[in-house]
């Protein structure tokens, strides 16, 4: 994977092309275990759906990158988001079992409830976004189907 100060870029070679998007399948990496953006995922490679503004036809090598901004944003949403959640979940639970008098389970309760939530916040705000080019891997470069320089 090539990286810079300000994207993540990988290449791969079109599977389907249209005039704004295409698929784009990539080598499997250690990290694309974790990531969840490919559409599709196999032992050796995965497909992912990227913005294409360069033209790219099927066949194509081609050069995808992702803001690493936007990466980091994604990553935050999707990790911390929940544990934030979590934990101000426990301790408004603990708040009001203080208040309340009311047992530590609900500590716990309140926490998991928090939690959900968070999960059901995430699963909208995918909704709202996913058809957004800033947080869609993008074709920068097309070498064609003659392979890579």
């Amino acid at each position: 994977m090539e990286t810079n100060k300000s994207n993540i870029g990988e290449w791969g070679v079109v599977v389907e092309a249209s005039s704004d998007k295409a698929k784009v399948r990539l080598e499997r990496k250690s990290i694309c275990e974790k990531c969840g953006l490919c559409l599709y995922k196999d032992k050796d490679f995965v497909v992912t759906e990227v913005v294409n503004k360069k033209g790219a036809r099927k066949g194509d090598k081609v050069k995808i990158q992702l803001s690493s901004t936007k990466a980091l944003q994604a990553t935050f949403i999707m990790f911390m988001i929940p544990l934030i959640s979590l934990l101000t979940g426990i301790l408004i639970g603990y708040l009001l079992s203080k208040r309340f008098g009311l047992p530590g389970f609900y500590q716990i309760l309140i926490g998991f409830i928090f939690f959900g939530l968070s999960f059901l916040f995430i699963r909208n705000y995918d909704k709202k976004i996913k058809d957004k080019h800033s947080y869609q891997p993008t074709i920068v470069r097309v070498k064609g189907q003659g392979g890579f320089d």
